[in-house]
């Protein structure tokens, strides 16, 4: 599990090796609390037992361990834990815009025909998976110094497009890539038993070398 949050524009991870955070998991547990700040209790063993109290550096960017000890008592007195239920849970990638601006791009539709005839126009704008993971399109394509898709080359496979991404002038390195008009499943051409794991009416982009299990995998535009 990890934590993340916005930095002009981009998704930070803040759970990670610097603050000692980068393995939240079963034995390793993290708690938001009521005034934005987090406990930490890691029980990896009877003897070595952490409890530590997390608070936001001044620019909001990163996590910062101002307590800790080895005893239930040094994260006594910290504000109660924060309640989120189930309903206030939403894709991280539709925090990075606004509400008004979400609406706009969900409305906006992928045209495959268009973009194999080299027009681009339906796919410009900045697209970000849930790990952070940006593509930016504008008329001609991926804008990118290092890597490239060859849009050419896509073939419409059962209502999406299906082609390959990867670094510039070299053959390895590379993943399959699928355009994906919202309201359409993604089918894989080389697996019958592949089932979408999602259904969604957004347009959607998915790179990888394996196939997708979770919506976090998947790219969605965020801005044009």
């Amino acid at each position: 599990m990890d934590i993340r949050t916005i930095v002009d524009g981009k998704v930070v991870r803040v759970t990670n090796a610097d603050n000692q955070l980068g393995f939240i998991g079963e034995r390793m547990n993290i708690f938001p609390r009521e005034d934005g700040s987090f406990t930490y209790i890691g029980t990896g063993s009877a003897k070595d037992h952490l409890y530590a109290h997390y608070k936001w550096n001044e620019a909001g960017s990163a996590l910062e361990r101002v307590k800790e000890g080895t005893t239930p008592d040094t994260i006594e007195g910290i504000a109660p834990e924060l309640n989120i239920p189930d309903k206030d849970w939403y894709p991280v990638q539709w925090y990075i815009t606004s509400p008004e601006k979400q609406k706009e791009m969900a409305k906006a539709k992928l045209n495959l025909q268009a973009i194999q005839n080299g027009d681009y126009s339906s796919l410009k704008g900045t697209w970000v998976d849930g790990t952070g993971h940006t593509f930016i399109f504008d008329e001609k394509g991926l804008v990118d110094e290092n890597y490239e898709m060859k849009l050419s080359y896509f073939k419409e496979y059962k209502g999406t497009l299906i082609g390959g991404y990867g670094p510039k002038n070299s053959p390895v390195g590379g993943a399959a890539v699928y355009i994906i008009p919202g309201g359409v499943p993604m089918v894989a051409s080389q697996n019958d038993t592949f089932v979408d794991p999602i259904k969604t009416d957004k347009d959607r982009i998915f790179a990888g070398q394996q196939f997708p299990r979770f919506d976090y995998e998947f790219h969605y535009r965020i801005d044009d």
